[in-house]
């Protein structure tokens, strides 16, 4: 049999074929259009969903920062957006801010509360340092200094590239100096101001040359207990 006669054949049987099974194949057609519509309304809702989401947290957040507003918002304001928008990117940014409203008005118990629950929801999120950093904050504001401490740690060890990393290890270092363990508070100091740079490195400089100049004896014993750090000195002092 010649090729032209085996292709004729092969043709026949499945326009045949096509013709026993075409109402399987219109009903297998329209699944698949109804199917692809269906992706493409959930999408297309979901975007929606998010701009609304995002223009009312905006709104908010706006209000926050006018100089004429007379009433900002507060948690839960923020919190009414986060439920109204539940599993957006908006919900969950609103749900931080509700977190930051508590700490600025005063309720430091609910702020510490509120962070937590981000971070631990939200590990992976974007701001999810920031929360972390929320906790020491809120704790320290509390006067609970040793679970501020533990919490500006976390932030320093597990989101050591963040930007809130440098003010937590600032923070930990202040709170040495201030329950008065200046050695450790003169080592976070320099590892801050010698590995960093901007305003918190600036002000680590500062605070640890304070303390060098109040305490000669901590820069010797900081070159003593690290053979890699550079040696610091003392600033000189005039003589009288």
């Amino acid at each position: 049999m010649s090729s032209e006669s085996t292709e004729s054949v092969g043709l026949y049987q499945f326009l045949t074929w096509v013709e026993v099974n075409k109402n399987r194949l219109v009903k297998g057609a329209l699944v698949v259009v109804v199917i692809g519509f269906a992706i493409t309304f959930v999408r297309w809702k979901t975007h929606q969903t998010e701009l609304l989401a995002s223009d009312e947290l905006l709104s908010l957040r706006t209000r926050l920062g006018a100089a004429s507003a007379t009433e900002g918002p507060d948690a839960k304001d923020f919190l009414a957006v986060a439920e109204k928008f539940s599993g957006t990117d908006a919900a969950e940014r609103a749900e931080l801010l509700a977190a930051g409203a508590l700490f600025t008005s005063g309720d430091y118990t609910g702020a510490a509360t509120a962070f937590e629950t981000f971070a631990q929801r939200y590990p992976s999120h974007p701001m999810a340092a920031s929360a972390a950093y929320g906790i020491g904050a809120s704790l320290e504001a509390q006067s609970i200094t040793a679970e501020a401490l533990k919490a500006y740690e976390s932030v320093v060890s597990n989101y050591p590239t963040s930007s809130v990393a440098d003010e937590a290890k600032f923070s930990l270092a202040r709170i040495h100096e201030t329950s008065g363990r200046n050695e450790q508070a003169f080592k976070l100091y320099s590892e801050l101001s010698n590995a960093s740079s901007g305003f918190w490195s600036t002000e680590a400089g500062t605070r640890r040359d304070r303390l060098a100049a109040d305490y000669p004896d901590l820069a010797a014993k900081a070159v003593v207990g690290s053979t890699n750090s550079p040696a610091i000195s003392a600033p000189a002092t005039s003589g009288q």
